[in-house]
């Protein structure tokens, strides 16, 4: 649940409540409340404050697959992408490329 993950990549970044409440600008009783799964449906303006602060994806704290399969690694490469320059427009036509490259590889049609 949501819950679980702030409180999952807020202690990995040995973070207070406050310290978040702080760098988000977001009550620090609101997100004691989404920690304890008391509140649930924050805005999208607070995920990506949250997400902004604890140094991860907005989609690691909506998505169960993508908070199951981010790590460490990822997150590092992903922030040495964005340190980089590299844009999302990008990154999504390295994404494309690797396909078309994988699948000339591999004798197989492109993918759609």
């Amino acid at each position: 649940m949501l819950g679980d993950k702030l409180r999952y990549y807020r202690m990995k970044q040995n973070l207070t409540l406050h310290d978040v409440a702080t760098s988000t600008g977001i009550a620090k009783s609101y997100l004691s409340d989404l920690e304890r799964n008391q509140s649930c449906n924050p805005s999208v303006g607070h995920l990506i404050k949250l997400a902004d602060c604890l140094h991860v994806p907005v989609v690691c704290l909506i998505e169960e697959f993508y908070a199951m399969k981010s790590d460490d690694e990822w997150l590092a490469i992903m922030r040495l992408a964005i340190q980089k320059g590299i844009t999302k427009e990008e990154a999504w036509k390295f994404v494309e490329l690797y396909d078309v490259l994988k699948n000339v590889l591999h004798n197989e049609k492109p993918s759609t």
